[in-house]
């Protein structure tokens, strides 16, 4: 199935039946994911009206936030300068969409929502 879904078309075609499968038998369908699953999150949300939450994906064009269908949540690392490359075009094209939400996590690398990379502010943000 991963090799599959390693090409766009795939990803799609997979998203796609899930959606089906699970709005068939009465569920709601969204989807989420991290990194290149944040890039899968978008894509489901752009292509197939997914409400979708992405940590950290690389961002579609700015001219696909048009086809944004569904709500929208992003979650970024304000150190991540890779996957952030194309975050200003993306954030100010979001300006007109009042169901997507971009956040930048300013002192955030990638992966920063990993529990074993920051413990101590995971567990002091949680009051535990």
């Amino acid at each position: 199935l991963l090799g599959v879904g390693t090409t766009t078309g795939g990803v799609i075609d997979i998203l796609r039946a899930a959606k089906h499968w699970l709005t068939d038998a009465g569920h709601a369908c969204a989807v989420m994911g991290f990194c290149w699953g944040g890039s899968v999150a978008l894509l489901g949300n752009t292509r197939l009206a997914m409400p979708g939450v992405a940590y950290y994906g690389a961002q579609p064009p700015a001219e696909d936030v048009a086809k944004i269908k569904a709500a929208l949540l992003l979650q970024y690392a304000g150190l991540d300068d890779r996957i952030n490359a194309g975050i200003d075009a993306y954030r100010k094209a979001l300006t007109e969409y009042q169901f997507a939400r971009l956040s930048l996590e300013c002192g955030g690398n990638h992966a920063f929502t990993g529990f074993e990379r920051y413990p101590a502010q995971i567990i002091h943000f949680l009051g535990l």
